[in-house]
């Protein structure tokens, strides 16, 4: 991360980073907060901008855009937020689902799954074999 910004100051006075949420996901991968504290820790005089949604449980950032409030320049734009991932913009309801779910707002995800099965089939299991043939069964 302090290497791609590195490399976009040299190229102009300005840089714009479109970065999502979802990475913090992966094995080895940080998200949101891990771009926010390469830039406080090498660009501290970079204004930098940001979406207030970005405190949102599901970007798990609040504490460092809280941390970075302060020590640089820091200001929230609504505008800047995309409402709808681009990997999941055709299953929007599935992204609300989660979040409810993960923010234990246990009646509104109820209501949220409903709306989420009829198109996209959701299912728990613990066992990876009854998984594997759970999806070759439902593969298109």
């Amino acid at each position: 991360m302090r290497s791609f910004c590195r490399a976009t100051g040299r190229w102009s006075r300005y840089s714009v980073c479109l970065v999502g949420g979802g990475q913090e996901i992966h094995t080895g991968e940080a998200g949101i907060g891990a771009w926010l504290e390469a830039v406080g820790r090498a660009f501290p005089k970079w204004r930098t901008y940001v979406s207030p949604d970005l405190s949102g449980s599901e970007y798990a950032a609040a504490a460092t855009i809280d941390a970075l409030d302060g020590v640089v320049p820091l200001e929230r734009e609504g505008r800047l937020h995309l409402n709808t991932s681009m990997r999941s913009f055709r299953c929007e309801k599935v992204s609300s689902f989660v979040t409810a779910l993960l923010d234990c707002e246990l009646q509104r995800a109820r209501e949220t799954l409903r709306q989420v099965t009829v198109r996209y089939p959701i299912v728990v299991t613990r066992d990876l074999t009854h998984a594997r043939e759970w999806v070759r069964a439902h593969a298109r």
